[in-house]
């Protein structure tokens, strides 16, 4: 009777108590990575508490792959043939030998090939649907157990089960870790600007008297309008401040349109632009071309920040109507992320909710920066804002309705389409994980709670 190496590594699966959750099943399954492959034997395991999917294969190591370690034929031809290529270097000869030697991700931290190993090669697919990066290789939903598309790494190790089902015990360990500090620091730092509110606003108050402090470069037209209306001591208060509470240098904060348009397209603004150094005290006004959609600081959609023909600063009314989401703040304020977006009526995919418990995204982004910052900001969120003000103006813009304005984007990445958190308006409003390459985003002031004592 022939071997079954599916059957052995499933029964010391099962008799693992760590792994007494994992769901496992097997079956003929049709797997596409880079190539379609036939249906062939598989066995599924399902992670208990993510969308994370396994699928392993089982087969005896091959003549190909044996011939490339240590002593085969393949390997000596064709390390002669690369040593003889004019880009051959001492680098990329290490990087043949571990690529070579190497037991196969993810194991190849376990040691090297023995030159006469003929252990059975595990073939292993892992699936995730939170971590789906569209440029990435899709199985498009024809492997996973519910369908749905997902990101698909494929790892390949010749290894003992034991050695395969430790390696499940520690991913999964890592999955359902919490990496993310319990207390965003941001929450310290909104209580301390909270704090300093009489502070900041006697600055403002001092700045508004200096003339000096505020100038401006243009006059008629839009600049003028804006000027006839600006009331200096507010712009002063509400411009955007760095973690020391200083004026933001060289930030622009939009005004009002100087011309005819559309926010998506480029046209003339007057804009507030911050002082030229950090620690500066000069604001400056002037008209600039500006794609408006694509800004963080949107003061024409919030005009009692720097109108003096506006309502209190002060008062939850200016901000948000009929603001009832006390419950859900107090819960963010704790640090109780998930919970309080969800008491808010908010909506959050697998990625989001993974991001705001404090764990990785998942095998293929295991960045721990990617929650913590995901929970600084989130923790900030203003809900009746966002379901109000923020709500419309997503609408207006968007054309489907089932996409997405971003928030903020997720730290650490060079390519151009990158993991953004989004506000994706609807029946049933969510905040969901996309891969963008716009620069398209829904201002911080339709979002996050304002540090002004008496708003909520």
């Amino acid at each position: 009777m022939d071997h079954d190496g599916l059957l052995e590594l499933s029964r010391a699966i099962l008799a693992t108590p760590s792994l007494a959750n994992v769901r496992v099943t097997r079956g003929a399954r049709q797997v596409y990575w880079m190539s379609r492959e036939a249906p062939h034997d598989t066995l599924a395991l399902t992670h208990p508490r993510t969308s994370t999917e396994f699928f392993i294969r089982w087969e005896p190591e091959s003549e190909d792959r044996l011939a490339v370690l240590p002593g085969g034929r393949a390997r000596y031809l064709l390390a002669r043939r690369l040593e003889e290529s004019a880009k051959w270097t001492e680098e990329y000869r290490q990087y043949f030998e571990d690529a070579s030697n190497g037991r196969g991700f993810p194991f190849k931290e376990r040691g090297s090939f023995d030159p006469e190993l003929t252990r059975p090669l595990y073939k292993v697919w892992a699936l995730e649907k939170a971590g789906l990066h569209p440029t990435g290789h899709d199985d498009r939903g024809e492997i996973r157990t519910d369908g749905a598309s997902a990101l698909s790494l494929p790892l390949f190790a010749a290894t003992s089960i034991e050695e395969v089902v430790e390696w499940l015990i520690r991913v999964f360990d890592r999955l359902d870790r919490i990496v993310a500090p319990a207390l965003p620091a941001a929450l310290a730092i909104e209580k301390a600007a909270l704090a300093s509110w009489p502070e900041r606003l006697r600055e403002a108050q001092s700045a508004a008297r200096d003339p000096t402090l505020l100038r401006t470069d243009g006059r008629g037209g839009a600049v003028d309008d804006v000027s006839r209306w600006l009331e200096r001591e507010r712009l002063f208060l509400m411009f955007p401040r760095d973690r020391r509470g200083r004026l933001w240098p060289r930030a622009r904060v939009l005004l009002a349109p100087a011309g005819p348009g559309a926010d998506t397209g480029r046209r003339p603004w007057v804009v507030a632009i911050g002082p030229e150094r950090a620690g500066g005290r000069t604001l400056t006004i002037r008209i600039e071309p500006v794609i408006a959609v694509n800004e963080a600081h949107r003061f024409d959609l919030a005009p009692w920040l720097w109108r003096r023909d506006a309502p209190p600063l002060a008062k939850s009314s200016s901000w948000a109507p009929l603001a009832s989401d006390g419950a859900a703040i107090l819960l963010l304020a704790r640090g109780k992320i998930e919970e309080g977006l969800r008491t808010s009526g908010l909506t959050l995919d697998e990625a989001v909710t993974r991001l705001a418990r404090g764990q990785v995204l998942g095998l293929g982004y295991e960045d721990p920066s990617w929650p913590a910052v995901a929970r600084e900001s989130l923790s900030l969120i203003f809900p009746a804002l966002l379901l109000s003000a923020g709500f419309r103006y997503a609408s207006r813009i968007l054309r489907r309705p089932h996409d997405g304005l971003r928030l903020f984007t997720l730290p650490g990445q060079r390519q151009a389409r990158k993991a953004s958190i989004m506000f994706v308006p609807g029946d049933t409003p969510r905040l969901e994980l996309a891969w963008m390459g716009s620069n398209r985003r829904l201002s911080y002031l339709l979002w996050q709670r304002p540090a002004i004592p008496g708003v909520l």
